[in-house]
């Protein structure tokens, strides 16, 4: 699955200096594990259309992602607790 967020957001997020390449291929992957998890979370499938998402939700779930990164990044709960409030509304309901 391709990441929602870009090499440059995730560093901008991490404050990592843009021209440090020392950790591109951590960050690329975590960008796409943070993705994952977070589509996961969301219920939604791995080809959904982002395209076709408002720019609110989208920002939220870009942060979001963004957050899951930083969480891998330094080892911690990369699902915290105020992550999946903020994914909450956009969650698609379980199907009886």
């Amino acid at each position: 699955m391709a990441a929602l967020v870009t090499p440059e957001e995730v560093k901008l997020r991490l404050r990592i200096v843009p021209s440090d390449t020392s950790f591109d291929d951590d960050l690329t992957m975590k960008a796409e594990q943070a993705t994952a998890i977070v589509v996961n979370f969301l219920k939604r499938s791995v080809d959904y259309d982002w395209l076709l998402v408002d720019a609110d939700e989208l920002s939220i779930v870009k942060a979001s992602i963004l957050e899951v990164v930083k969480n891998l990044f330094e080892g911690t709960e990369p699902l915290s607790g105020w992550v999946k409030d903020l994914l909450w509304r956009y969650r698609d309901p379980a199907l009886a």
